[in-house]
């Protein structure tokens, strides 16, 4: 599982793999691996049709705005990720 969690996040922040700091860092934030997993899976098939981008990318250097992303969507009630989740339930 954690290396599957590198490679998404390695796609999200430009070909950087993390380390196992990192990794576990996030997993705090979002409450759990498995939902770490879930997570970042989401994030990577998230895409501005509008734009035809990625909506989640970020800078090899944004590992503390990636941290607060996950944190975000993992634990805010109005998380769209979390929505999805509710809604395939």
């Amino acid at each position: 599982m954690n290396e599957q969690t590198a490679v998404l996040v390695a796609e999200m922040m430009e070909r950087q793999m993390p380390d196992g700091l990192y990794l576990q860092r996030l997993q705090e934030f979002a409450g759990g691996p498995d939902l770490l997993l879930e997570c970042l899976r989401w994030m990577v098939d998230q895409v501005d049709y509008h734009l035809g981008i990625p909506k989640y990318r970020f800078q090899a250097d944004g590992h503390d705005l990636l941290a607060a992303c996950i944190g975000s969507l993992c634990r805010s009630p109005q998380s769209p990720f979390l929505a999805g989740r509710r809604a395939k339930a």
